[in-house]
C-alpha cells in the first residue's frame, strides 16, 4: 500500500504539491520578420498619413470658396446682383487649380465650356449657369430667387467636383 489510507483529509490536503503554471507568453515578437512587418506598416502608415495631409492643403481653396459661396447665398437677396460675384469666385477659384494660360483668356461660351469639362456636367453651357457668361461685362439684372438657387447650386457642384490641376482642360 502507498501508506496513505490511514491520513484524514486535512492531512490528505497537506500533502499535495501546488501546480505549476508556465510563463505567460511574450508578446514581444521573436523573430525578425516581425520588425520588418512593423516597419513596412509603419512606413505605409506614414506615406498614407502624409498624402492625406497633402491632399487636405491642396483643397484648402475649395474649402474657401465654398465658404465665399456660403457668404454669397447668405448675403443675396432679390435684390442683389449675385452672378456678378458667383462669375468672379468660379474665375479666381479656376485661376487657383489650373494653369493661368488655360483659364485667363476663355470668355463667354468658351467659359461656360471649360467650366462643363473640367467637372463633366452641363449646368454652365445649358443650365443655371450660363448667366455668369457675361455677367461681369453688363450691367447687372434681377435674378429670380429660382435662377439665383440654380446658379449658386451650380457652382457650389463646380467647385466641390472638378478635377484640379487638369493641364489639358
Amino acid at each position: 500500500m502507498s501508506g496513505l489510507e490511514n491520513l484524514t483529509l486535512p492531512e490528505l490536503l497537506a500533502r499535495l504539491e501546488d501546480i505549476t503554471t508556465p510563463e505567460p507568453v511574450s508578446y514581444i515578437p521573436q523573430t525578425t520578420a516581425w520588425y520588418l512587418l512593423a516597419a513596412v506598416l509603419l512606413l505605409v502608415l506614414a506615406a498614407v498619413s502624409w498624402r492625406l495631409a497633402a491632399r487636405y492643403r491642396m483643397n484648402r481653396y475649395r474649402r474657401e470658396a465654398l465658404a465665399a459661396l456660403m457668404e454669397i447665398e447668405r448675403q443675396s437677396t432679390t435684390d442683389s446682383h449675385s452672378e456678378v460675384q458667383v462669375a468672379a469666385l468660379l474665375r479666381c477659384t479656376a485661376l487657383s487649380s489650373y494653369p493661368r494660360a488655360n483659364v485667363a483668356a476663355l470668355h463667354g461660351g468658351t467659359w461656360l465650356a471649360f467650366l462643363d469639362h473640367c467637372y463633366g456636367g452641363k449646368d454652365f453651357s445649358d443650365g443655371p449657369g450660363r448667366v455668369i457668361a457675361d455677367a461681369p461685362y453688363q450691367p447687372a439684372h434681377l435674378l429670380s430667387a429660382y435662377e439665383r438657387a440654380g446658379l449658386l447650386g451650380a457652382a457650389r457642384s463646380w467647385v466641390r467636383k472638378h478635377r484640379a490641376g487638369d493641364r489639358h482642360a
